[in-house]
């Protein structure tokens, strides 16, 4: 699976939402080109390609926007994001055979879920999410 059909599936999902602290890649958005900035007059921006930043608000409204989860900041906000979801402060992800498995120690109504990569398992946990 490449990273943007990765990407494409996390903002896919019902309880997906932009965070501050994510990277985004890709698009033919119109963005301002300027050092990245997290707050901007009271407003969190998100940046774009490291130089460039589109308002959070705006994201959801261009397809071809996708969370770079290749970034650690990104995966720790979907992690920050499922822990919220499962409502388990202790959620996290493991390396177990044959791949990573996301467990939840509160025991919630979390699925089973075990995938090849650490972003594949965070997205098909937020893709199980109630």
């Amino acid at each position: 699976m490449t990273d943007a059909e990765l990407g494409r599936r996390a903002v896919a999902c019902a309880r997906w939402r932009w965070m501050p602290g994510m990277l985004a890649i890709g698009g033919n958005v119109v963005v301002s080109p300027c050092p990245p900035l997290w707050l901007v007059d009271g407003v969190p921006r998100m940046p774009v390609d490291g130089y460039r930043y589109i308002w959070l608000k705006e994201a959801d409204e261009h397809p071809d926007v996708l969370p770079d989860l290749k970034d650690p900041a990104t995966l720790g906000c979907l992690l920050g994001l499922l822990r919220e979801v499962y409502g388990d402060p202790w959620a996290h992800v493991l390396r177990c055979a044959g791949g990573w498995g996301f467990h939840t120690p509160l025991l919630t109504m979390a699925p089973r879920v075990t995938a090849r990569g650490e972003a594949d398992c965070l997205v098909a946990a937020l893709e199980a999410a109630p």
